[in-house]
């Protein structure tokens, strides 16, 4: 139950979101983009969020579209920046803070993904997903205001050295 299981193609790591989301029985956190959002996945979220209500998803959309019959998400509006800086795509899935799933999505012919029940790697990214709709949600909260204090593009938002 503590080992890290690798995931190398990403069929796997569809089908493993897949066979995960279906066992959760109370929570669900997931951050992935909408060009791994298949179908499948889509259903099984609002089913999920219909049934057990705690289902948390940051959606990642390339193109800023958020297409999605999901009605509950939060938008990252950050893709373009994320895609500089770590230069793919990614799945993070926690259920029922007992699993975790965490992929990198370059292409759907270059990936690399882990799944495991460790505890400390299933509450690092548990937290990890939180952490990010905490910060959406303030922003959302904040409207204009957080433009007028990090800048039209909110670029200042991702400097975090920059502590005053």
């Amino acid at each position: 139950n503590h080992h890290i299981w690798n995931l190398n193609s990403y069929e796997a790591i569809i089908n493993k979101c897949l066979e995960v989301i279906e066992r959760a029985n109370h929570e669900i956190l997931l951050q992935i983009w909408t060009e791994d959002l298949t179908d499948r996945i889509e259903e099984l979220i609002i089913e999920k969020q219909r049934l057990l209500g705690r289902v948390l998803i940051v959606l990642y959309d390339s193109r800023g579209l958020y297409d999605t019959k999901i009605k509950k998400y939060y938008k990252h509006r950050f893709e373009r920046s994320k895609l500089q800086d770590i230069g793919s795509r990614w799945i993070t899935l926690t259920v029922d803070s007992k699993e975790m799933l965490n992929a990198s999505i370059l292409n759907e012919q270059t990936v690399e993904g882990i799944y495991t029940k460790n505890s400390g790697m299933v509450f690092f990214a548990h937290e990890y997903i939180k952490h990010d709709a905490y910060c959406l949600r303030l922003i959302d909260a904040l409207g204009d205001r957080v433009k007028e204090v990090f800048g039209e593009n909110m670029e200042g938002i991702r400097d975090v050295f920059a502590i005053k």
